[in-house]
């Protein structure tokens, strides 16, 4: 965590990026994808079969991959935005 009691960073998954790009380059949130230096686009995760049987869309299914490989990891080090 940070002084301001946040992550350094936080993951965007891919789809979820690529969702909020079509958008358009005029709104908001695509705008503040691309220029706030603490969110990072996450490469698209291999899907495990337990989420892919949930048929959930495919940023809601990528955001979930990542957040179960967090907990292999330390939770702390992962934020993920969805």
């Amino acid at each position: 965590m940070t002084q301001q009691g946040f992550a350094r960073e936080v993951w965007v998954p891919a789809p979820v990026a690529a969702q909020i790009h079509r958008r358009g380059p005029q709104d908001i949130t695509s705008r503040v994808l691309r220029t706030t230096g603490r969110l990072r686009v996450y490469p698209e995760p291999s899907i495990p079969e337990p989420i892919a049987r949930r048929r959930l869309g495919a940023g809601e299914s990528a955001t979930l991959a990542i957040a179960a490989g967090c907990s292999a990891r330390r939770a702390d080090n992962c934020v993920c935005a969805a």
